[in-house]
């Protein structure tokens, strides 16, 4: 591990900070260029490339060896199973998929069969769908595109928070840092495997067009916050709905003072813009997911404890110099923010109130402190009653089944303050403060650093078995996985997220699937696999209008070859490969 660290270290001392030197220094010359606004534009442009590079090579460094496995591996992050990196795939493929189809079909994914709308069951990600399909196009391998989305998603959080920095009158260079920082939050460092949490930027945007409200109250900063927010759900919703109450406290704060009728009204025409993208996606998945709700226990188990906030993951470099934040107990999530961030952020809040930016300061740390709060979920009681409650009562809150991912927006205001306190030190002492505040950003951005990030290793051979693309030239007919999973751990999903990507090869619905929820009709015919092949789990899969049986030939012991050879009128091999039998079922007693 030590030449890991050294390794990673050198790479950060010879790669990202000359470019982050040159990119503040500003210095370039443009004197063959024509007049003063060409020269002006060339320069922004010019700046924006090498800034956005600058934060592409710190994604590259933050997700370590990735980029040099972009098409055989995905990032997993602190997930055990790669089940939920898998199932993303999937979800990214279907969006690339009904892309090219029109988006026909789009909610009814060949999952859980014969149910409708299985795509509303999880998180759709259209946007970030689209984004996929381009790099698709352009590099050719579904992998690689995947990763791509990885590391363009965490370089588009860094641009977006620089931007918001500058907003709210930063200098370009503590600007800049913010963005590096925001860039490794650790928890998007431990969730990597979860992609769609990995997309921040549209938090970041909402807070800068609320920033640029706040300043002049007109009605493009107004749309902006209604695209920001309607951009937020497209790629994860649950950033969509944290946005909302994160927004209102915070506009307490930056918005709501001397609000007068046009300021109102320009809100209001955000708002509708907002409603207006939504409205053909949000009512629709919702009509589907209205008979799931998650149940208390559900959603206790994944709400924070305040033992979580004392715990970084032990891949991480911070954790490796204090072990003691290796705590017991809790909910199990690593929220901890590293030490860094926490003092630094400490040090901008007295620096921002100095230097009278009081009003930004008071919204950040409202919005902290009510983050924090919601990321306890049913795990914070008053008198016995849980705050939480109330919002679940919103639309959509009732579906979210893991309050401690509001760290996330916690950790993204820490950076927010973190900003002041490198703007601070920037202005302290000359060069002298400038070297601290870099220095600084660069321990906090190391101390959080998952070294090396882990890698899954996708299995090419059982992806591109023979089976499948024997499957892909036979007659419709839904398909069923065997073995059905033996519990509802996402473990033991693994080989499931594998067929369904396996699906979108051989193009015939599947009555597997994994997802957020699982509807009735699945749960049943799982149970009733359990003691496969008998007659009551062959009546199941007629039930369901199964037409094709896959059996995993590792599943196959000498005592259920035999019970399969009991059913030669029922089910009948029509090919086998070294990794599975298809049987046709037939209709039978």
């Amino acid at each position: 591990m030590s030449v890991i660290v050294v390794r990673f270290c050198a790479m950060i001392e010879s790669a990202i900070v000359p470019l982050m030197w040159g990119i503040m220094k500003h210095d370039w010359s443009f004197k063959t260029l024509g007049n003063t606004v060409e020269r002006q534009r060339t320069r922004t442009i010019m700046v924006f490339v090498a800034t956005a590079l600058f934060y592409l090579l710190a994604a590259v460094v933050a997700t370590w060896p990735l980029v040099v496995n972009l098409r055989t591996h995905l990032p997993i992050g602190t997930e055990a199973p790669p089940t939920v990196a898998l199932f993303n795939l999937w979800t990214l493929r279907w969006n690339a998929d009904r892309l090219l189809a029109g988006y026909a079909g789009y909610w009814d994914a060949p999952i859980f069969f014969p149910a409708q709308g299985a795509f509303a069951f999880s998180e759709p990600q259209p946007v970030t769908g689209i984004v996929f399909a381009l790099l698709l196009a352009l590099v050719g391998d579904h992998i690689a595109a995947y990763n791509l989305v990885i590391l363009l998603g965490l370089t588009v959080n860094g641009l977006a928070v620089r931007q918001l920095m500058s907003v709210v009158g930063l200098r370009r260079g503590p600007a800049l840092l913010c963005g590096l920082l925001a860039l490794a939050l650790p928890f998007t460092s431990y969730e990597l495997g979860v992609v769609q949490l990995l997309m921040l930027f549209p938090l970041a945007l909402a807070l800068a067009a609320l920033a640029c409200f706040a300043q002049r109250r007109t009605l493009g900063s107004a749309l902006l916050l209604g695209g920001a927010i309607a951009l937020a759900f497209f790629t994860c919703e649950y950033y969509g709905a944290f946005a909302l109450p994160i927004l209102g406290i915070v506009s307490l704060a930056w918005v709501f003072r001397r609000l007068d009728r046009a300021a109102v009204g320009n809100l209001l025409i955000g708002g509708a813009f907002a409603t207006i993208m939504l409205w053909p996606f949000l009512p629709a998945q919702a009509r589907y997911t209205a008979a799931f709700a998650r149940s208390d226990t559900i959603i206790r188990q994944n709400s924070a404890q305040l033992v979580d906030y004392m715990r970084l993951a032990p891949g991480m470099l911070g954790a490796q110099v204090a072990p003691g934040l290796h705590l017991a107990g809790g909910s199990g999530q690593t929220l901890y923010p590293g030490a860094g961030l926490i003092l630094l952020a400490l040090y901008g809040v007295g620096g921002g109130w100095r230097a009278g930016r009081r009003r930004w300061v008071v919204g950040c740390l409202a919005g902290l402190s009510v983050a924090i709060l919601i990321s306890f979920g049913l795990n914070l009681t008053v008198a016995g009653w849980a705050p939480y409650q109330l919002l679940r009562i919103l639309p959509g809150w009732g579906q979210l089944r893991s309050p401690f991912r509001m760290a996330a927006v916690a950790q993204l205001l820490l950076v927010m303050l973190a900003g002041e306190g490198l703007n601070a030190l920037w202005v302290w002492r000359g060069q002298l403060g400038r070297m601290c505040a870099r220095t600084f950003t660069l321990v906090i951005f190391v101390e959080v650093l998952l070294v090396p990030a882990p890698l899954y290793r996708l299995p090419t051979e059982q992806l591109h078995a023979p089976w499948v693309g024997w499957l892909a030239t036979q007659p419709g007919g839904a398909v069923a996985l065997v073995p059905f999973p033996a519990s509802g751990a996402a473990a033991d999903y693994e080989d499931t997220a594998i067929g369904m990507l396996q699906a979108l090869d051989h193009r015939h619905p599947l009555v597997n699937g994994y997802s957020g929820f699982f509807p009735d009709v699945y749960l049943e015919l799982r149970a009733a696999m359990n003691d496969f092949p008998n007659q009551s789990s062959l009546q199941a899969l007629r039930g369901a209008n199964v037409t094709y049986v896959v059996i995993a030939k590792g599943w196959v012991t000498p005592a259920r070859q035999q019970l399969l050879a009991e059913r030669p009128t029922l089910l009948q091999p029509l090919f086998s490969d070294n990794l599975a039998i298809v049987y046709r079922l037939e209709n039978g007693p």
